[in-house]
């Protein structure tokens, strides 16, 4: 009898402390990144993105990202630049309550990327699809109940210097 209270407690205790709504996130992004490849930076330039948010434990979830920036720099002549967008999906702690809550994030993904070289009128480019090994972490707002506000900083590992940008963005709770 003793043993059948204490695993009704301890299964209680476990059911309220997994209590906590899951809800899914969407966000979409702007900010600013560095592009970089194996020779350098390829300049800074604007970036464009979403996110979805997919809880599946009291601190876990799994965050969808897709991103999108391009870069452009000119150096004694020559004009480098380059696009890149990165899916990268990633499992996500976060730490907080409902309002507010912080995170970050780990997870391997895929980048297409266009660089080019210009000089003159001559332009050289080469495109490159290949995986990442990428990182983020920043902080969610709740305005509403199920409006949002979001900003983080990424990391992404393609090539010898990795991606580095921020973000802003607004989101929805389902």
């Amino acid at each position: 009898m003793r043993l059948s209270l204490l695993l009704l407690l301890l299964i209680s205790a476990c059911v309220a402390v997994s209590a906590q709504p899951r809800k899914p996130e969407v966000f979409g992004m702007v900010g600013g990144a560095r592009l970089s490849e194996d020779e350098g930076s390829l300049g800074t330039g604007p970036v464009f993105g979403g996110a979805l948010t997919l809880p599946f434990a009291r601190r876990w979830a799994v965050d969808l990202d897709l991103t999108h920036f391009r870069s452009e720099r000119e150096e004694s002549g020559i004009s480098f630049g380059g696009s890149r967008t990165h899916f990268a999906p990633a499992l996500q702690y976060r730490g907080g309550g409902q309002r507010s809550y912080g995170f970050a994030a780990f997870g391997a993904g895929i980048a297409a990327s266009e660089t080019w070289t210009e000089t003159g009128a001559a332009r050289d480019s080469y495109r490159d699809t290949g995986m990442t090994l990428h990182a983020r972490t920043g902080f969610v707002a709740a305005v509403s109940e199920r409006w949002l506000i979001r900003a983080d900083v990424f990391l992404a590992f393609r090539y010898v210097q990795p991606d580095l940008g921020v973000r802003a963005g607004v989101g929805y709770r389902f």
